[in-house]
């Protein structure tokens, strides 16, 4: 009742028809027009709805064929895998590649702690070349904070560390020797020939611009050697003391002279031979003590 053949057929020969009230709602072409604006472009006919919608409502879609090369699980699975964690807000591609290929990334903001090159330098300072195959650090020792050491048990000797047995050997021969109080090890020589002993000390081409002086502990030794030589003229003085604390001083004196040679008797047990500073550099001296 509502069509009205308005011209039996159009130029290509089909049959016009013009609708001139709707009474059941039929799409318009304003309608269809804004649908098909919000339709994004697929190929439909790989497309194929295998059920109307899933448990949650959603349309089940099921892809028959794929001509576009669309993403599979393993590949993104693989990605995944690669992907460090990392807050992406925070980093920003400076550069894409460095002069080694390498992708350049810059830090702008820390959420998690990263280690700083302070920190790992501090950290390395404190490590010491060792064999750490051999090395087991003792369950909980105390550590020292005021020197940054901790106590570590050494399981097995590869190099050949030096024991504390070998080191106590050691010891026990250096205490028998006797230093005088500048320091110079004094020297016991025995005369084999008559059975007695003698001792000296002495200091062989030393700095002559600079006062020096050797001191000997003559023991009961009385017969004293006194030996001095210079490559420019000085004066020697020789000092006697009974405690090697109290002491004589000039008890004898060789003053502007580059060698002193005498003999004499002794009574005290320490004797002092000093030089005073003289000549410039590359200038020598040398001092000898001797008794028996």
């Amino acid at each position: 009742d509502n069509v009205t053949i308005v011209n039996p057929l159009t130029a290509n020969g089909n049959l016009s028809i013009g609708i001139s009230e709707d009474n059941v709602g039929l799409a318009t072409e304003s309608t269809l027009s804004t649908l098909n604006s919000k339709v994004i472009k697929c190929d439909t006919d790989n497309v194929n709805i295998s059920s109307p919608l899933s448990a949650n409502g959603n349309v089940n879609i099921n892809i028959n064929e794929d001509a576009v090369g669309i993403a599979k699980e393993s590949t993104l699975s693989s990605i995944n895998s690669k992907i460090l964690k990392c807050d992406t807000d925070n980093v920003t591609i400076v550069n894409p590649l460095s002069a080694n290929g390498n992708v350049k990334i810059a830090i702008l903001e820390d959420q998690v702690g990263l280690a700083k090159e302070s920190t790992l330098s501090s950290i390395d300072t404190k490590m010491v070349k060792c064999d750490t195959d051999n090395v087991k650090i003792v369950s909980e020792v105390a550590y020292d904070s005021t020197n940054d050491w901790k106590k570590v048990s050494i399981q097995d000797d590869t190099v050949g560390l030096a024991k504390e047995s070998t080191l106590q050997a050691i010891k026990a021969q250096t205490d028998k020797l006797t230093f005088d109080a500048n320091n110079n090890l004094k020297v016991y020589v025995v005369n084999m020939a008559g059975g007695g002993g003698v001792v000296y000390e002495q200091l062989i081409d030393a700095d002559e611009t600079t006062s020096q002086s050797i001191t000997l502990d003559t023991g009961a030794n009385r017969l004293l050697e006194v030996y001095a030589k210079a490559t420019t003229a000085t004066t020697f003085h020789l000092d006697v003391s009974t405690d090697n604390t109290n002491w004589i001083t000039d008890y004898y004196t060789w003053t502007n002279t580059t060698e002193v040679k005498e003999t004499m008797w002794n009574g005290f047990q320490y004797v002092r031979l000093r030089s005073d500073a003289a000549g410039s550099s590359g200038d020598t001296v040398t001092l000898i003590l001797s008794a028996k």
